[in-house]
């Protein structure tokens, strides 16, 4: 996956970002238990003033270390205005999450912040064992202890998250993140698709809009859009196909590779391979796709935990007559509700 960013800033960034990743981890085919992220990837900005040329901003996943017994990534965001615009506006920003590398929320979170005469250090610990964080503020000795519930992103491994998410256009993802004291859902917009020519090519892309409610990365706030290549979709569509071509080498299995190769079809017509809908999807295929997508909300992979049962149940239900077909749903409900259906770990 390649990146590129337009961050609309108040005051300080009007700027086009244009980001290069090592190419170490953008091709090959992901999976669900494969992350579109690896250590050693570096994101170059070019952030302009205006029509000036402010600076430079690298974001990178630089190692994995360990935080409190758990292995993190640890990816750090730094910006650095040129000689000329810090004769007026001198920016020296560093950002670092430590994000878990197992379930991929955030457990340490600083910030170092040098924009004009604005300075400030902050650095969050958390604990989501004991649904709390530690906060310490510049120079102060003593940590403020913050009760934080739950799994949370800071807002840098947010934008990690969003790369692995599943984005549909005029639809929005929520993150749930957590900035210094701040806990909002994230509400991120899939907006259009978009066909991109940058230095290092065309590129067909996914344009998204993150709706920031803080200060960010950087300390104004201001509008972001991010053109996210579709090339990580367009493989993640051989799945069926590579399910289907494992299925054919076991015997008793092959009758049911018609609904392998069906099964992340969808009601509407938007799936993939094929893009097919309705009654050209097999029954067994649109039974499947439910199947499918129960245990794959249900069990936990590196990048969340999984969803409680009835989390997952109303996912289901809430996308009956898109995603999945009503008839099946309504038979997988009542199923559900006779509690003829387990759910195994």
């Amino acid at each position: 996956m390649q990146v590129y960013i337009k961050y609309m800033s108040r005051i300080i960034f009007s700027c086009i970002i244009v980001v290069s990743l090592s190419t170490t981890q953008l091709f090959g085919k992901p999976t669900v238990d494969k992350l579109p992220f690896s250590v050693g990837e570096k994101l170059n900005f070019k952030v302009y003033l205006g029509f000036i040329f402010g600076g430079n901003a690298i974001m990178s996943v630089k190692s994995i270390e360990d935080v409190d017994g758990y292995p993190c990534y640890k990816i750090v965001s730094e910006a650095r205005s040129t000689r000329t615009v810090d004769m007026f506006y001198k920016v020296r920003d560093r950002i670092i999450s430590w994000r878990d590398v197992e379930k991929g929320f955030s457990r340490r979170f600083e910030k170092h912040v040098r924009e004009g005469r604005y300075k400030t250090y902050k650095r969050v610990e958390y604990s989501p064992e004991d649904s709390t964080a530690l906060l310490y503020r510049n120079s102060r000795k003593h940590p403020d202890t913050l009760d934080v519930p739950g799994l949370v992103f800071d807002i840098l491994s947010a934008f990690y998250q969003v790369r692995i998410e599943d984005l549909e256009v005029g639809k929005s993802i929520l993150i749930d993140v957590h900035d210094i004291k701040e806990r909002y859902n994230l509400e991120v917009e899939v907006l259009r698709k978009e066909r991109l020519k940058v230095p290092a090519g065309e590129f067909d892309c996914i344009v998204v809009e993150p709706y920031l409610q803080s200060a960010g990365i950087f300390r104004r706030e201001g509008r972001m859009q991010i053109w996210l290549t579709d090339d990580e979709y367009n493989e993640m569509k051989l799945h069926p196909l590579i399910g289907a071509q494992i299925v054919k080498g076991i015997s008793f299995l092959e009758p049911v590779i018609p609904y392998v190769l069906e099964h992340h079809e969808r009601f509407d017509g938007k799936g993939y391979p094929r893009g097919v809908g309705e009654n050209n999807i097999s029954i067994k295929g649109r039974i499947l796709a439910v199947a499918d997508t129960l245990d794959a909300m249900t069990s936990d992979r590196p990048y969340r935990q999984a969803f409680q049962p009835e989390d997952a149940f109303n996912e289901i239900l809430r996308n009956r007559g898109t995603q999945f077909d009503p008839e099946v749903v309504r038979a997988f409900k009542k199923a559900w509700r006779a509690g003829k259906i387990t759910i195994s770990r």
